[in-house]
């Protein structure tokens, strides 16, 4: 009944079907590349948060160099500065092992018969291009 409009509608699945499969090809394309910044995003979560935790172990280890629990008072800083750094800590607790922490204390002021301290402790962790250093302070003083 009407030949002529049958025969110009010949091929258009064709560009339809080609069209869909290029835009499903480009958005495959921006999914692989969205999930593969964020798997590299949350490597360097993880470092990063390793770093802030070898740098708090780092801090933790100097307090109890300084405020032993016999009960003495450390009145110079050298002792806690000479047994964590030579050269640095090495971790080796799990998930901390590739991490090295930089300990450094300051004091003490004296003041009204408190010792007042000041520690730095730095923790690196990751190797190559992906590594992560977090500094924390610390304050402390004697009861």
């Amino acid at each position: 009944m009407f030949p002529k409009c049958k025969n110009l509608q010949q091929g258009i699945s064709l560009l339809m079907m080609i069209f869909f499969v290029v835009l499903i090809a480009l958005i495959s394309a921006a999914l692989v590349k969205l999930i593969s910044t964020a798997s590299v995003s949350v490597g360097n979560e993880v470092i990063s948060s390793r770093s802030f935790f070898a740098a708090e172990s780092g801090a933790q280890n100097a307090m109890a160099l300084l405020f032993p629990l016999n009960g003495t008072v450390v009145t110079t800083c050298s002792t806690v500065n000479t047994a964590l750094n030579s050269p640095s800590i090495n971790l080796t607790a799990n998930g901390l092992g590739s991490c090295v922490v930089s300990v450094f204390c300051t004091g003490p002021a004296v003041i009204n018969g408190r010792y007042y301290y000041e520690l730095q402790s730095s923790g690196q962790c990751g190797s190559g291009e992906s590594i992560a250093v977090r500094t924390i302070r610390v304050s402390a003083r004697t009861l």
